[in-house]
């Protein structure tokens, strides 16, 4: 007996080595590959202007009044903030990034429900290790969260409530979309509650427990929506973009739903500016396969109600939120959180047995695809392997923004001490951020890589448009270049020194009269991926008078 008891605990050893040992060496390859391609990204201004506000700020109140036009909450800037507080350059944030990345797939690796092939593929298919692990954003924190949430989480008693609170109260700041999962996973919980009796008598001994658990829950989601909420003066900084759409739109709703295949299955066009395509072109067919698997998932969750009410809900919101805010043009970081939520339902149904419904038919079409689903799921996390190949090989070999390509060239010709000029605040954030300096934007009528500030002067919102209307009314340098090289030319007489011109288009294509400036082209970035950061270097030279 004792002989057997041996053999048992060798062999559970074992196992757990093996288990150990795969977990290791799955979120090595994450890692190793993870940063051989942040190394050679290219952040884009989306990228760096969470980063300069973060570096910008001389405190936390002036953090807060360089982002409040931003729609975003405010854990991933006061994590940067700190950040920046030792370091100004911004490979710091990437490598912050990748850490968070590398937490989730490692959550993922060691406490989801799914096969070993599952794990592998998913954690180096396309989001998990691109949109949200390459690309800098807020969403990757997103996710670590809503993985430690369903990790955590448990179909039983023992739950512990004020720690789920804790966890969904910090998703609730991360971002618009994972404030949506946050609502949807609080809502299943307490769902929960009301549907299982033995946990409703149980929880009459933690009354304590549950309520700070659901302040702190409803604390999150306010705070949430109110640091997301824009300021009075909106519309006049913001003037075309945020409305809320109201119409019913049959064609409109039916590009939205798209939204599903394309986070499920997001392979790229094979071309070097694939972000945002699908090897799928005709929305019409991605329609259809949208609506087949939306389908076939509820059919699997169906014998299980709470995972039901999670899919169902949290698409449904998902989807809401493209169609009203968005206007149907949401992208791949946004979408991909439709696929997130498909994971987290498929992880917390595991925690459920399955319950037959009255209906027979129902039934039988649940039973097909319950047994068809581990074949969906792989064909699923395929398609995102390839998608995360297919992204990942043509980042590392084609310029994802042209921003680091222009600032290496400033430095490399010794001229990142030079007058600069960019056509747009928002183009040239970017370059802005690598050369870690100030870039003069003549729309905005003050130096700064920020719309409205910079380190040493904050302006007042109201002053500043009333400034722009007063001096160049409503139109902005971006698309005249005549009006932003006047504005330089001033310039350099006032300041009596070249300035050089950092620009996201070729001013001799705009069709204008230019050649009375003293312009000389000096470089031009290569094509991008994400478009409308390719940029064009010229001098515009000062002549000394005699």
């Amino acid at each position: 007996m004792d002989d057997l008891k041996k053999v048992y605990s060798r062999s559970k050893f074992a196992l757990s080595l093996s288990d150990n040992t795969f977990i290791t060496f799955s979120l090595l390859a994450f890692v190793v590959f993870g940063s051989v391609l942040l190394l050679n990204h290219e952040m884009w201004r989306d990228e760096m202007r969470a980063w300069l506000h973060a570096k910008d700020s001389i405190s936390l109140a002036s953090l807060y009044r360089n982002i409040r036009y931003d729609g975003h909450p405010y854990l991933w800037y006061i994590g940067l903030y700190i950040i920046t507080r030792f370091t100004t350059q911004p490979i710091a944030m990437q490598i912050c990034h990748l850490i968070l990345a590398a937490g989730a797939g490692y959550i993922f690796l060691k406490y989801s429900p799914f096969t070993r092939l599952q794990k592998l593929f998913f954690i180096l298919g396309y989001f998990p290790l691109y949109e949200y692990g390459i690309i800098s954003r807020n969403y990757a924190l997103g996710i670590l969260l809503i993985f430690a949430f369903c990790g955590l989480f448990r179909a039983s008693r023992d739950k512990n409530f004020l720690l789920l609170s804790c966890i969904l109260f910090l998703l609730a700041q991360t971002n618009f979309f994972a404030l949506i999962i946050c609502a949807c996973l609080g809502c299943m919980v307490f769902f929960e509650c009301i549907y299982d009796r033995e946990l409703r008598k149980d929880l009459s001994q933690k009354k304590g427990e549950i309520g700070a658990a659901i302040t702190l829950f409803v604390l999150g989601i306010v705070l949430s929506i109110l640091e997301c909420a824009p300021p009075s003066d909106y519309r006049q900084v913001r003037i075309s973009t945020y409305e809320w759409y109201a119409n019913i739109d049959l064609r409109y709703l039916g590009k939205v739903i798209t939204a599903i295949w394309k986070s499920y299955v997001p392979i790229p066009a094979i071309q070097y500016d694939f972000w945002g395509t699908n090897i799928v072109s005709s929305e019409a067919v991605q329609l259809v396969f949208s609506i087949v698997l939306l389908g076939f998932f509820l059919l699997v969750f169906a014998r299980k109600l709470v995972a039901l009410c999670l899919y169902a809900c949290g698409t449904l919101g998902i989807l809401s939120i493209v169609y009203v805010k968005f206007f149907g043009v949401g992208t791949l970081r946004h979408y991909g959180h439709l696929f997130i939520l498909l994971i987290a339902c498929l992880w917390i149904s595991t925690y459920y047995p399955d319950r037959k419904t009255t209906w027979k038919v129902l039934n039988r079409l649940s039973n097909f695809c319950s047994r068809h689903k581990d074949k969906a799921i792989i064909g699923i996390f395929i398609a995102q392997l390839i998608a995360g190949i297919i992204a990942g090989g043509f980042d590392l070999f084609y310029p994802f923004s042209g921003s680091k390509e222009t600032a290496n060239f400033i430095k490399n010709h010794r001229m990142e001490n030079m007058l600069m000029m960019g056509n747009s605040h928002v183009a040239t954030r970017a370059v802005a951020g690598y050369l870690n300096r100030e870039i003069y934007c003549p729309q905005i009528i003050l130096r700064g890589s920020l719309a409205d500030s910079n380190k040493t002067i904050i302006v007042d919102i109201q002053e500043l448009m009333n400034r722009r209307k007063e001096d160049y009314g409503v139109e902005l340098f971006g698309n005249n270049p005549e009006k932003l090289f006047q504005n330089a030319k001033e310039l350099m007489k006032q300041r009596k020194e070249d300035i050089l011109l950092i620009l996201n288009y070729d001013p001799h294509t705009m069709n204008r009269n230019i050649s009375e400036y003293p312009l000389i082209k000096i470089t031009e970035s290569h094509d991008d991926i994400v478009h409308g950061e390719k940029f064009f270097l010229y001098v515009m030279q000062y002549n000394k008078p005699g």
